[in-house]
């Protein structure tokens, strides 16, 4: 299967080119790599890296796309310029600071071969340091760790859940994440309202496609290493926190996909429950008292996006 590889990024030329040469070393080589530029600071080092490359591997017909941002644009528009410039019939999105051991993309390819109802492929995204070794303790049973609940409350385990199988989910996390191409444009890609840090914007996208029957699999067998480096990156976008967008952003995917009869109920608990990674009111208490900031920004945040999805 024709496959392209996306990766939006932002003032990590470093990190960008361990993870395009861990792409370019894969047992079996996209067809495309497309590359949507962020950056601020580092934009002509990450134009000048992935041109190198373009140059040194065009023997290996693979067609490398560089766009370099022009006008401001979210992590999930920038997903959808990604998503209309390929032309493969499946697209794997992975982050600018990840490392794919050789099979990653094997991996992924046998596993949309082995069923054609398949309509998106993650799988563990293992936070690790420099030198790939796990910074938590892995969990290896099959029971799905990645759920979403009635009250819209995300679980996401994918930097430590490594199962035995394949497995169906609802949901994975971004660094690691694929589609059929076809499948994605007919829900219309990601939705680019899930502003600043983007918060919850691949979880929307997955479970568009899983309230609408399609299947989604979790597979151990398409392992990366995702570094997830403190500087820089496609989300750092805003002078607020991230705890004000995920406030923010929480609101409108509550708003989406929790049912009329549960939503009061669940933005209640987004504001006194710790599920779904939440602050409980002690925890706002007690930040509030003690002038922590970031749970006033969370509060902020939740009141903007409450009248933000009232308009």
């Amino acid at each position: 299967m024709d496959s392209a590889i996306g990766i939006v990024t932002r003032d990590r030329p470093e990190q960008l080119d361990r993870t395009l040469q861990s792409i370019i070393s894969q047992s079996v080589l996209p067809n495309e790599i497309l590359i949507a530029d962020d950056s601020v600071s580092l934009q002509d080092e990450t134009e000048e890296l992935v041109l190198e490359i373009r140059e040194k591997n065009h023997m290996n017909n693979i067609d490398i796309t560089y766009i370099r941002q022009e006008e401001g644009w979210t992590l999930p528009e920038a997903r959808n310029i990604l998503l209309n410039r390929s032309e493969s019939e499946i697209i794997c999105y992975v982050d600018d600071d990840v490392v794919c051991p050789e099979n990653w993309l094997y991996a992924i390819q046998q596993r949309y071969e082995s069923d054609e109802d398949i309509a998106a492929v993650g799988g563990p995204a293992l936070k690790t340091n420099d030198d790939l070794e796990p910074v938590s303790k892995t969990i290896q049973d099959g029971t799905g760790r990645n759920s979403i609940n009635e009250y819209g409350e995300v679980t996401d385990m994918s930097g430590r859940w490594v199962p035995p199988q394949a497995v169906s989910v609802p949901l994975f996390r971004g660094a690691n994440m694929s589609f059929k191409s076809s499948k994605l444009t007919a829900i219309g890609g990601f939705d680019p309202e899930y502003k600043g840090m983007s918060i919850f914007e691949e979880w929307d996208t997955m479970t568009r496609l899983y309230k609408k029957g399609e299947k989604l699999i979790y597979d151990p067998s398409s392992l990366l290493y995702h570094l997830e480096t403190a500087s820089g990156g496609s989300r750092t976008v805003s002078s607020y926190p991230g705890t004000y967008w995920y406030a923010r952003n929480g609101i409108r995917f509550r708003k989406k996909y929790v049912s009329d009869v549960n939503l009061n109920r669940s933005l209640f608990r987004f504001i006194t429950s710790e599920k779904g990674g939440s602050p409980s009111i002690g925890q706002i208490i007690r930040g509030l008292s003690s002038g922590d900031i970031s749970v006033g920004y969370w509060l902020k945040g939740y009141w903007d996006g409450y009248w933000q999805e009232r308009a």
